[in-house]
């Protein structure tokens, strides 16, 4: 049954896949060098505001988007900016949208590609609605849920954490979690 329906899917969304590919520029990503080089040359023609407000971002939403934070946008070097919003179930704060099952119900089908689909489906949707990037919740080992990942407590959790974020936040995240980061302060020693 499931194979049938993969099978329909592909057959339907091939020709359009075609079409989109031809349109889609080619990207090489960027080694972490490369990427550090240019982060630092543009930081480096940031003002002292615009390096606080790139850091520090603001709460709130856009006029037109449901983002629970911004980064805000730097016109004169062509940044536009970030809208990140959150949903354990889906976007929140937006009309129209999904609410798909709870990441616990989906992580207690212990079905990986199942919770890929999942993740695949719901950053579809943030993407569909205009955002850049969901921050994704956490359920620790301990059974709490809290925002802001570290890759100590997706290590301590399994391979669930991972399998949420591969098609969502994965290319924003790795970022952070090379760094040693947290939500609240950044770590110093970079080994830990």
């Amino acid at each position: 049954m499931r194979v049938a329906k993969i099978v329909t899917l592909l057959s339907t969304s091939l020709p359009l896949c075609s079409v989109w590919a031809g349109d889609a520029p080619v990207r090489v990503p960027l080694s972490w060098t490369e990427a550090a080089v240019k982060a630092t040359h543009f930081v480096s023609q940031l003002n002292t505001t615009e390096k606080i407000d790139l850091v520090t971002g603001s709460y709130g939403s856009s006029p037109a988007l449901p983002c629970v934070g911004m980064l805000v946008a730097i016109e004169r070097l062509n940044y536009t900016g970030l809208c990140l919003s959150d949903g354990p179930a889906g976007l929140s704060r937006s009309d129209g949208v999904s609410v798909f099952a709870s990441g616990i119900t989906v992580a207690a089908t212990w079905d990986r590609r199942l919770m890929y689909e999942r993740g695949l489906a719901i950053g579809q949707e943030f993407r569909a609605k205009g955002l850049d990037m969901e921050t994704p919740g956490t359920t620790s080992p301990t059974g709490i849920f809290y925002f802001g990942d570290s890759l100590a407590d997706t290590i301590e959790a399994g391979n669930i954490s991972p399998a949420r974020l591969d098609d969502m936040a994965t290319r924003v995240m790795t970022p952070y979690f090379r760094l040693g980061q947290d939500e609240d302060f950044p770590v110093t020693d970079p080994a830990s």
